[in-house]
């Protein structure tokens, strides 16, 4: 899958951040030693699939997903995982290296987008990445209401609230003859990533599995300002929540039968 974006500038993105000698083999070596408790972790998304149709707590936040990627659709993905209250700037990244390097912003709260694109011409967009910053950091900073620290969503609750989104806006005549409905759409458990370095290799966001069905796996970064796991990173490491994600224009066309996932790739 290509990535065709174009510059709009480096302005909008943070300095990549220097060598932190020491201080990352002793992060390194943190994490090496979690065993269970980095497992656990990934445990609260868990690997089986899940069909796009389920429901949620009436109290839980949804992203109000349309038919396509809008100038704010990141700022809502971070209402979406952290219950912000206060306003967030979303900075949109047209080159795919500036975004790699960028960083979220809790003062202001600010987020990132970036888009990727199956063709050159960039008219089919493919992955939405989004970063974003944790509840508790926003709490840390802006004080308490101002985020909800009490949530347990993750990207791939995020990619239910696009599938469900995307199926609002169809016709009914584009409903009756849809190929793929939300319910045969398989939401795989989040691909957890510790380190941005693994966030950013390839993914495989889409596949058809052996079931015959579409399967769509979003990959997730979330380093908490406060777990205790991230106490030697650096500031900039730490209170981030990045998801990556399937675009609502995908979904439409992989509804409407003018897309058709490949076979899985082999894991990273």
């Amino acid at each position: 899958m290509k990535s065709m974006n174009r510059s709009r500038g480096q302005g909008q993105a943070s300095p990549r951040h220097p060598s932190l000698g020491s201080c990352t083999a002793l992060l390194v070596l943190a994490l090496a030693c979690l065993g269970p408790a980095a497992r656990a972790a990934e445990a609260s998304s868990p690997p089986s699939s899940r069909q796009a149709g389920g429901g949620l707590a009436a109290d839980t936040p949804r992203l109000a997903s349309g038919a396509t990627t809008t100038p704010q659709t990141c700022a809502d993905v971070m209402r979406r995982l952290a219950g912000v209250t206060l306003p967030v700037r979303n900075i949109i990244y047209t080159e795919r290296a500036a975004f790699l390097i960028s960083k979220p912003s809790v003062d202001p709260v600010e987020t990132g987008q970036f888009l990727e694109y199956e063709d050159e011409a960039r008219t089919r967009p493919a992955m939405l990445l989004c970063k974003a910053k944790s509840a508790d950091h926003v709490v840390s900073v802006h004080g308490p209401g101002t985020a909800r620290t009490d949530l347990t969503t993750t990207c791939r609750d995020v990619n239910r609230d696009i599938v469900l989104g995307v199926w609002g806006t169809l016709t009914p005549s584009e409903r009756a003859t849809a190929r793929i409905t939300p319910q045969r759409i398989m939401l795989d458990g989040d691909d957890v990533k510790y380190q941005g370095s693994r966030w950013i290799t390839p993914h495989q966001f889409a596949w058809t599995g052996e079931d015959g069905l579409p399967h769509l796996q979003a990959r997730r970064l979330r380093a908490d300002w406060t777990d205790w796991r991230w106490r030697l990173a650096p500031d900039s490491w730490r209170g981030t929540y990045y998801c990556q994600l399937a675009s609502p224009e995908y979904v439409r066309r992989l509804m409407l039968g003018q897309a058709r996932p490949p076979p899985r790739a082999p894991a990273d």
